[in-house]
């Protein structure tokens, strides 16, 4: 059978074979939904494979353009303000939550007001264990990664709470030592990032995904705009991106929290609407599955409540009818699929407020800018991730990445450095000694220690925590240990271009603690301990 030249029979093949893979890399079983919100990921992103259907024509932006770096480690970025206090629910509360988690393990959205609350309840998928009493032990499983609350260690992530362990507990089916494991892994990861993914400018600049409302049940929307990703995007950098609009998802939920459990978001999730409508081939990479379910899985496991995929032709619809019923039920409660006709009414119904929607999603509001036309941090995060990186501190991050790539060094007179941002003009410059510039070379080296967790497995990086030196040794050869640093340094300090090009190089490799280091150097604020 075809249609327009196209093997439908062969598409599905395709389309089952993909799940197939999605399935396994997950570690999925046929009849498990320990990770259905992971497939409920894969499922949209397949969707849009599919999408080369509807035409061949080109979208996406030119690689080329992104010249930051792909995975910055060190960010020092708390997603958590000093107010929020986990959320531990006594005895007598534990009922409450115990629902909640039923309800959402069931996936259940008849809850209002984006459902009626007439709906009987199916008893198909209730939790593999009493609920309360797997969260009590988890609890105590957990106990020895939860020390640092009290000392508010843990401010720079979420707290691990009773929200968190739900949660895992849910992706781990009920399976305490799995959903242990997993909250080991989160807590030892925060520990290495040091917080939070802080905004990119690069990302902003491609407008794939932003966050500029919640839905009806006050969870964050992330709308994801397909037309706009392109299949040449590194992975790993992909990846520092979602990390980045998961972690603003998070920060915004940590900020609006009231100590109380939500009625209508209990468990702090997030809804996922990818618009395909113009989307292509070059649209779609299967790269970007695997960073999905890889992160999803690992570092927000079910946090994921939803997906709607939006513009979505007739062919893929009737795809989606043919190969839903082999999709685990609770997968398939999670993905909601509506052609260009259906959107709108779809978008009111889960927003609930028509001057929040642009037009073209049905609403009153203002069109939501191309990623060339977008002139405010509004316009290309979102407000609700504009709101909460400027309440949290982390626009930071993105004034200090506009002036990294303005250093600019002259000789003063002999033996001294004249620095300066160009946006700020020559006039601005900080004058510093040969000695000086020297000096702060080593001295970010010599912050580092060997096998640090702020730079171990980064790119470029050596286990021994040489970083400086792999920075500034493209003359030099050998293992790590052999470089002579303190001449590495002194040749980054022969000539103002010299200069200039090292500290350039140091900035674009990390937005963290050393990029402000460099800054401050240059524009001569007050060292301090790095």
């Amino acid at each position: 059978m075809a249609s327009d030249g196209v093997d439908v029979a062969k598409m599905l093949k395709i389309l089952t074979d993909s799940f197939d893979y999605v399935a396994r890399l997950a570690g999925l079983e046929q009849d498990a939904g320990s990770h259905h919100a992971i497939a409920a990921v894969a499922v949209a992103v397949l969707a849009l494979m599919l999408m080369q259907l509807c035409g061949s024509q080109k979208n996406g932006k030119d690689m080329s353009d992104i010249d930051e770096p792909m995975s910055p480690v060190c960010q020092d970025f708390r997603l958590c303000p000093p107010e929020v206090e986990p959320l531990r629910f006594r005895q007598d509360q534990l009922p409450m939550l115990d629902r909640e988690v039923c309800r959402i393990y069931a996936v259940d959205h008849d809850k209002p007001p984006l459902g009626t609350g007439m709906k009987p309840s199916s008893g198909s998928f209730r939790p593999p264990k009493d609920v309360t009493s797997s969260l009590l032990q988890l609890r105590a499983a957990c106990a020895e990664f939860d020390q640092g609350c009290a000392a508010g260690k843990w401010r720079s992530h979420e707290p691990l709470d009773d929200l968190f362990l739900s949660r895992h507990l849910i992706a781990a089916d009920f399976d305490i030592a799995r959903a242990a494991k997993l909250v080991q892994g989160y807590s030892s990861w925060r520990r290495e990032l040091r917080g939070g993914v802080p905004p990119s400018l690069a990302w902003l600049k491609l407008g794939i995904a932003c966050l500029p409302f919640e839905d009806v049940m006050g969870r964050p929307v992330i709308l994801a705009r397909a037309r706009y990703f392109d299949a040449a995007l590194p992975a790993e950098q992909f990846k520092t991106f979602y990390r980045g609009i998961v972690d603003a998802v998070i920060a915004h939920l940590l900020l609006k929290r009231t100590g109380e459990l939500s009625e209508t978001n209990p468990l702090e999730q997030y809804v996922l609407v990818l618009d395909v409508m113009g989307a292509s081939r070059r649209n779609f990479a299967m790269s970007g599955v695997k960073v999905m379910v890889g992160e999803s899985n690992t570092n927000y496991p079910d946090r994921l409540a939803q997906i709607f995929v939006l513009g979505v032709n007739m062919m893929v619809q009737g795809l989606w009818s043919m190969v839903s019923p082999m999709v685990h039920p609770r997968t398939r409660n999670k993905v909601t699929m509506a052609n260009s006709n259906q959107t709108p009414a779809l978008m009111r119904k889960l927003i609930g407020r028509p001057e929040l929607l642009p037009p073209e999603y049905g609403g009153t509001g203002p069109e939501l800018p191309a990623p060339e036309d977008a002139r405010s941090l509004e316009d290309q995060a979102g407000r609700l991730a504009a709101d909460a990186w400027r309440t949290l501190g982390a626009t930071r991050f993105l004034e200090m990445s506009q002036l990294a790539g303005q250093i600019r060094a002259a000789w003063s007179d002999r033996g001294n450095f004249k620095l300066w941002i160009k946006s700020r003009g020559e006039t601005s410059a900080c004058v510093r000694s040969v000695p000086e510039c020297v000096a702060f070379l080593l001295r970010l080296e010599r912050g580092l220690q060997p096998g640090s967790p702020r730079f171990r497995d980064r790119p470029g990086c050596c286990s021994g925590g040489d970083w400086l030196g792999g920075c500034l040794s493209e003359r030099a050869g050998g293992r790590s240990e052999e470089r002579d640093v303190e001449q590495l340094a002194l040749s980054a300090t022969r000539s103002p271009q010299d200069l200039e090009r090292r500290l350039s190089e140091i900035c674009s490799d990390d937005s963290g603690s050393l990029q402000k280091a460099v800054i401050d150097f240059v524009t001569g604020q007050k060292e301090k301990d790095y």
